[in-house]
């Protein structure tokens, strides 16, 4: 259930897990593709490991979902 992985994802983002991260962040694309959240966690799990290109990309994805994804954009001001 979307609301479920919703949640899953929260959790993943709050352990500072890459790994885990993009893991949640995968299982949540495949059940609520038209959510940017997917993307908006992967931007912040490339971050976290030092990868620029990685989560520019993946925030403007998220902006292509959903141009009004306002953490996608104040994270692609920062970079």
């Amino acid at each position: 259930a979307p609301l479920a992985d919703e949640l899953r994802t929260s959790i993943a983002v709050a352990s500072n897990d890459p790994a885990r991260m993009v893991a949640e962040a995968e299982r949540l694309t495949q059940t609520a593709p038209r959510s940017p959240t997917g993307d908006v966690v992967r931007g912040r799990a490339a971050l976290l490991r030092g990868d620029l290109d990685g989560a520019r990309a993946a925030f403007e994805a998220a902006l292509k979902l959903a141009p009004e994804t306002v953490e996608a954009d104040l994270a692609l001001l920062r970079l």
